[in-house]
């Protein structure tokens, strides 16, 4: 795997439980796929499939060009947007053309991949594995970090020619970064089993830490006062800890909070203008 140049949005781990009754009057329209999406808004979209190592099939979505731009001859840097837990990369394209991430870094000549981990929606297969074992659902952010995201990378680099990549993660994408740069190149932590199983999966009493010096990648952080899921003290603790922090960037809002870095509706000016602005600092093929 090659450098990655990296940008991290919206912090912390996403968990939600919900409750709903049926309506039978209720008429449910047919899933629209992320590239299906992608064209009713009037941009180009491919869908690419890779198989890790361990035989998962992931499948990514891809906005080559914009356009508005008609710049597919021209050269455009590569960004991986990852998404969160219970999520896929449709949240990327929540806000529509004017709000939503992947669609301004497309208007700004980025050639936009937008990934999905093992057992979503979109990547609910395995080329070993069968979907209806038990073994195939035996994963967590671990196997995502480690696994996923570094074939998604090498599968985008090869694909664009490219020899870096930006990255952006928002919730468990973000903690999925993590890991990937410290396996490859509070606490944060692997997975906590309790005491007992600790001892049996490492051997200690308590799960080791992810080794955070080994990233080396310039790191932006975007985080808000109000999310619940990720509290400030502990963005105050990763920051630092990262050694080649580049920006530790706070929403203004204090109203802010976990889901609004993907659904608010003022989300480009509390966050995603300030996320590009940042990109731009490291892509001089842009001007």
């Amino acid at each position: 795997m090659k450098l990655v140049m990296t940008i991290i949005a919206g912090l912390g781990l996403l968990s939600v439980a919900s409750t709903a009754s049926i309506d039978p009057t209720c008429m449910l329209k047919e899933m629209i796929r992320t590239d299906e999406r992608i064209r009713l808004n009037g941009y180009p979209a491919e869908s690419h499939t890779v198989t890790t190592s361990d035989g998962y099939i992931l499948n990514l979505f891809r906005i080559p060009y914009s356009n508005k731009l008609q710049n597919q001859n021209a050269q455009r840097p590569a960004i991986l947007l990852q998404h969160g837990l219970f999520s896929n990369s449709d949240c990327w394209l929540s806000g529509g053309p004017d709000n939503a991430l992947a669609y301004l870094l497309a208007d700004a000549g980025f050639d936009v991949w937008m990934g999905n981990a093992r057992g979503n929606i979109y990547s609910r297969q395995n080329a070993i594995i069968s979907i209806n074992s038990p073994k195939f659902w035996h994963f967590d952010w671990h196997e995502i970090g480690a696994i996923d995201i570094p074939t998604m990378i090498d599968y985008i680099l090869e694909q664009t020619g490219e020899s870096k990549i930006h990255y952006a993660g928002h919730s468990q994408g973000t903690t999925v970064y993590f890991v990937m740069m410290s396996e490859h190149s509070g606490r944060f932590c692997q997975m906590d089993y309790g005491t007992k199983k600790n001892n049996e999966i490492y051997g200690q009493p308590t799960p080791p830490d992810y080794n955070l010096e080994n990233i080396l990648a310039p790191t932006y952080f975007y985080s808000s006062q109000n999310d619940g899921l990720c509290n400030p003290k502990d963005v105050d603790t990763l920051v630092s800890k990262t050694i080649h922090l580049a920006g530790d960037y706070r929403v203004p809002d204090q109203t802010f909070n976990h889901l609004d870095f993907i659904v608010a509706n003022h989300m480009r000016e509390m966050v995603n203008d300030p996320v590009m602005q940042n990109i731009f600092k490291h892509e001089d093929s842009l001007y």
